[in-house]
């Protein structure tokens, strides 16, 4: 489990955005003032703080001076958002950031810059080995086929069809829970004839409504954070 804590402002502005922060596997703290920052970082020993240099209460300055003085709080990840200007830079630098990110911000270059230094690889990259029955078809033709590893970006299919690279597929599967998936997804990969006629493709997904999306990034999510624990 990542524990990350974030400026209350800072984080209302991120929580719109599809991001790391909604993951299962990150517990999100929040903090209207420096002084609480402290507070909350040496209670929990978060792993990575979000806030802007200009804080309400004690100086940033002072407070991250506490917390790279003391060896039990040290080691957290400090990201500073900053104006842009040589007081406020020169500011940051002596708070021993880990990053500074400069206004006007840009939310997804901060999310980016926070999720490579928690080292969370990237949600579209985790891949979960699972049977499941697909029923596809490509134009008019229907069949049917197996899918042993879905990702959050697509599945690998087991078929004795042959499949041009290219191909439009629809497919619909159920996955734990009951939720039934319909995609869209086109054959971007042929990964190998595994014997008796049997063909594998990778297939990316090209449209899943919202809610559909939701419940495999939840599902993954979840499978993810219990081969981690």
């Amino acid at each position: 489990m990542k524990r990350v804590l974030i400026e209350e402002e800072l984080n209302r502005l991120l929580q719109p955005h599809h991001s790391f922060l909604k993951r299962s596997d990150v517990r999100v703290f929040t903090a209207g003032s420096s002084d609480e920052i402290l507070r909350i970082h040496r209670k929990e020993l978060v792993d990575l703080i979000l806030t802007p240099v200009d804080l309400p209460g004690t100086g940033f300055e002072q407070i991250a001076a506490v917390i790279r003085g003391d060896v039990l709080t040290r080691a957290v990840r400090l990201v500073l958002v900053a104006p842009n200007s040589r007081s406020a830079i020169e500011a940051c630098s002596r708070c021993k950031p880990d990053a500074v990110v400069l206004r006007p911000l840009f939310p997804p270059v901060l999310l980016a810059r926070a999720q490579q230094l928690l080292n969370l690889d990237w949600r579209e990259n985790y891949r979960v080995m699972l049977s499941v029955s697909v029923n596809s078809t490509t134009g008019n033709d229907a069949f049917f086929c197996r899918s042993r590893d879905i990702s959050a970006t697509g599945l690998l299919i087991e078929t004795d069809k042959k499949l041009a690279l290219g191909s439009r597929l629809t497919c619909s599967f159920s996955l734990p829970g009951g939720v039934r998936i319909q995609a869209t997804g086109e054959v971007v990969r042929s990964v190998a004839e595994t014997g008796a006629g049997i063909h594998e493709y990778g297939v990316k997904f090209l449209q899943l409504s919202p809610g559909e999306k939701e419940y495999l990034e939840n599902f993954i999510d979840t499978v993810a954070l219990e081969r981690a624990s």
